[in-house]
């Protein structure tokens, strides 16, 4: 399972939140200077760190065979690391503090998460507000930014993280907020976020069902899937086409292809072609992944 802690905005508790959700992970500065300074003390669980640059799939892809588990700490700032992140992870969950500096990024978030969404169907988006006021009087404010990101498809979750110096104590030692023992109010926070993030249905189900195995299936549909016939097995090396050379025989084969004109005007012209250039992927292949991901919400696929 691959979580990605992402927000363009820098300050909202990305580090903190990431290194306690590994950590909670675990047992049902930066994140790379935490996890140095955890294991200097063994007697903790220890957290393996791979610090990365750049484009992310494919180291992605590799880690994803090794462990079980994958939490990736985006560091502030729209960057490759973060866009290629967002098409490897299951799960996205995005801090915001309840405040105007923070939530004037929200927008920006959610039209990235929607190029996402394109490229990664799997990928499910959870927002949580963090650094919380504790007066009673600032609960407004609370669920006003609750109400924002909502409109915005990255639905918060019911708990938040208050503002307590449980989360920079523990950091400052090398330990989460869970294993904070001088104060518990922010483990406890933590604890509340990751439940309600973890016993969704579809997180449930993917914790079920979601073995190696099933993690392999799924990268070879998707690589079989856009192929033009897609149907059965095929030739890695076929050609895009009506038809392809066959090298066990070399004999050409037909593919049964329709190609299909649709009309669009200039303004939608510039739409699609921007959205196959966020995505990275060919102006066909995306619209049919858009028509196919709409026939199977309709369940006519």
């Amino acid at each position: 399972m691959i979580f990605v802690i992402c927000n363009e905005k820098g300050g909202v508790g990305k580090s903190i939140l990431a290194q306690t959700l590994a950590v909670y992970l675990k047992r049902k500065n930066t994140m790379a200077d935490w996890v140095a300074e955890r294991s200097e003390d063994q007697s903790l669980p220890q957290m393996p760190c791979v610090h990365l640059t750049g484009t992310l799939t494919y180291p992605l892809k590799y880690l994803a065979t090794k462990y079980d588990n994958i939490v990736i700490d985006c560091g502030g700032g729209d960057s490759k690391a973060m866009r290629s992140a967002l098409f490897a992870a299951y799960v996205a969950l995005l801090p915001f503090r309840p405040k105007r500096r923070d939530l004037k990024i929200a927008l920006t978030m959610a039209k990235i998460l929607d190029i996402a969404k394109v490229a990664n169907s799997k990928l499910k988006i959870y927002s949580c507000i963090t650094q919380a006021p504790t007066l009673p009087s600032q609960a407004p404010r609370i669920q006003a930014a609750k109400n924002l990101l909502n409109s915005l498809n990255m639905p918060p979750l019911r708990y938040v993280t208050r503002y307590l110096n449980g989360w920079d104590d523990a950091d400052k030692n090398g330990l989460s907020a869970l294993e904070w023992s001088h104060d518990s109010k922010a483990g406890e926070d933590a604890r509340a976020v990751f439940d309600e993030l973890m016993e969704t249905d579809y997180m449930g189900k993917l914790f079920g069902d979601l073995t190696e195995k099933h993690k392999r299936a799924h990268e070879e549909k998707f690589i079989t899937g856009s192929k033009v016939d897609g149907s059965k097995p095929t030739d890695r090396k076929e050609r895009r086409g009506g038809s392809y050379n066959y090298q066990k025989t070399g004999g050409r084969i037909t593919l049964s292809v329709k190609r299909i004109q649709v009309p669009v005007n200039g303004h939608e012209l510039k739409i699609i072609n921007g959205l196959a250039k966020d995505s990275g992927l060919p102006i066909g292949i995306l619209l049919r992944k858009l028509a196919m991901d709409l026939a199977k919400r309709e369940n006519r696929s």
